[in-house]
């Protein structure tokens, strides 16, 4: 009986050495990158005023966390040269009074809402340029059951330049919860807060106007072939290329492999390759939904098609 313990003990062992040394505690993987910005603030305009961004109709309190949200992110941006932000806080004693033209046109407490308003309200501050814009906040879903809200948040930017009065840019950013084409929340997961949504819009807008250094920390999944553990281990040391390699001949061998799929996703972003990342999370998001695949996809959401 002793010699039958010891031998099932043995065939064991090198199933746990293997488990532990190529996918088990230690199976974090670490990377960074930095997605070139699409967009840029022209050198000419060093000084840059955001106006409150016209809210729903029901609710203007909106606007003004996007313009809080877009001045504190503006200040921490690196931006190709210094731009001087002036912020809600200055711009309040501008905006009243404003003149009725403006405040007609924009139907709410916005006093910028068009080219003509902003250079009037540029002018006053002293500002180059004025950054404005509007924010759509939609709930559907039985808000009473957090796990079946789903939420839509666009918000759209435009800048303008007092001196031409000419728009220098004028574009938008949606996030919605759940991620488009995802599948159902799982019962019990609350949608995020719409503030968390407009930050999302609003980091997408400070990544098109300025590089951002990347960090991602990620558990990469165990899968169900040895080729995944083995991609793990080299995913660690920094091999993607090699390690996507096992990933991919992983789900060859299984083609139900939702661990495998996820790792590639990982691969192809920590290389840059954002479109195939996406391709690849969408997937392993139909196979088997979670948190880490929803925020996985939130991460690359809106990134270039490759770096």
């Amino acid at each position: 009986m002793k010699t039958a313990r010891w031998s099932v003990s043995v065939l064991w062992l090198p199933l746990a050495l293997a488990a532990w040394g190529c996918g088990g505690p230690t199976r974090v993987v670490n990377f960074q990158y930095t997605p070139p910005p699409s967009g840029q603030i022209p050198d000419s305009v060093t000084s840059l005023a955001v106006a409150e961004f016209a809210g729903p109709a029901d609710d203007q309190s909106w606007g003004k966390i996007v313009a809080d949200r877009l001045t504190e992110a503006l200040e921490k941006a690196k931006l190709p040269h210094p731009v001087r932000i002036i912020g809600p806080q200055e711009t309040k004693a501008a905006s009243q009074p404003f003149s009725a033209r403006a405040r007609a046109r924009a139907g709410a407490e916005a006093a910028v809402v068009d080219t003509a308003s902003a250079v009037e309200y540029g002018k006053r501050l002293g500002a180059d340029a004025v950054v404005y814009g509007t924010v759509s906040v939609v709930w559907a879903g039985p808000l009473h059951q957090p796990e079946a809200t789903q939420c839509d948040v666009t918000v759209r930017f435009v800048i303008d330049d007092v001196k031409t009065a000419s728009t220098l840019a004028a574009l938008s950013f949606s996030s919605r919860y759940p991620p488009e084409g995802a599948p159902p929340s799982p019962a019990g997961a609350a949608a995020p807060e719409a503030v968390e949504l407009i930050a999302q819009c609003v980091n997408r807008f400070i990544a098109w106007l300025s590089p951002q250094t990347v960090s991602v920390t990620e558990h990469l999944q165990f899968g169900r072939t040895q080729l995944v553990l083995e991609g793990n281990h080299l995913a660690r040391q920094g091999q993607y290329s090699e390690a996507l390699g096992c990933y991919l001949r992983g789900m060859e061998e299984s083609p139900g492999d939702d661990g495998a799929v996820f790792n590639a996703g990982l691969m192809y972003e920590a290389m840059g390759q954002f479109d195939k990342a996406r391709q690849f999370y969408d997937r392993a998001a139909l196979m088997h939904p979670s948190e880490q695949v929803d925020q996985a996809r939130r991460r690359i959401q809106g990134r270039p098609q490759s770096q």
